[in-house]
């Protein structure tokens, strides 16, 4: 349960904007600003590390500027694929260099020969596979959302939460079933 509200708490920023940003401008604006706030200050704590903290430094720094500051229509229209591209970019890029996110999470409480091990290797990529797929997941809904703008906007929100929900036991079941087959 303790990982689980970790990941949670991890992904806080995001899933207050999602929470807040709703259908006006204002709440957009808002949701951005407590992101943003959070973002700094989960990282300043070390709450929020690893390559997601650098998704939420790049898309909300990037977002305040073009919503806030720009009004920039076309960024607000796409502000959803925009943040499910940043966090899918992110979580590959992180794979690429050898930092999946999940890794800074996963460390907590093990020890740095238990972190080196070739198991916990394969198992951080594997629930960074998993968070991979959901946010591609994500992404593809967001796009077909906005290819069907006929399709009420909270059938494909509760698709969104559903599949970070999945994502979010699915992480949990993993780990449960790896720490009680050591």
């Amino acid at each position: 349960m303790r990982e689980m509200i970790k990941l949670m708490i991890g992904f806080a920023p995001w899933i207050a904007f999602m929470i807040i940003a709703g259908h006006s401008l204002f709440r957009l604006e808002v949701g951005l600003i407590v992101a943003a706030a959070l973002t700094v200050l989960m990282s300043f704590l070390k709450i929020h590390r690893g390559s997601i903290v650098l998704a939420g430094y790049f898309f909300f720094g990037v977002a305040l500027i073009m919503v806030l500051g720009l009004k920039n229509m076309w960024f607000i229209q796409h502000i959803g694929l925009l943040a499910n591209g940043t966090l899918l970019f992110f979580t590959i890029f992180g794979m690429l260099i050898g930092k999946p996110f999940t890794e800074e999470y996963a460390k907590d409480g093990l020890s740095e020969e238990a972190c080196r091990s070739g198991e916990f290797v394969r198992k951080v990529y594997i629930s960074t596979t998993l968070w991979l797929l959901i946010f591609l997941l994500n992404f593809c809904l967001e796009d077909i959302a906005q290819t069907f703008p006929e399709v009420p906007k909270y059938v494909f929100k509760i698709i969104n939460y559903a599949i970070l929900l999945g994502g979010v036991v699915a992480t949990r079941m993993m780990t449960y079933i790896w720490r009680r087959n050591k």
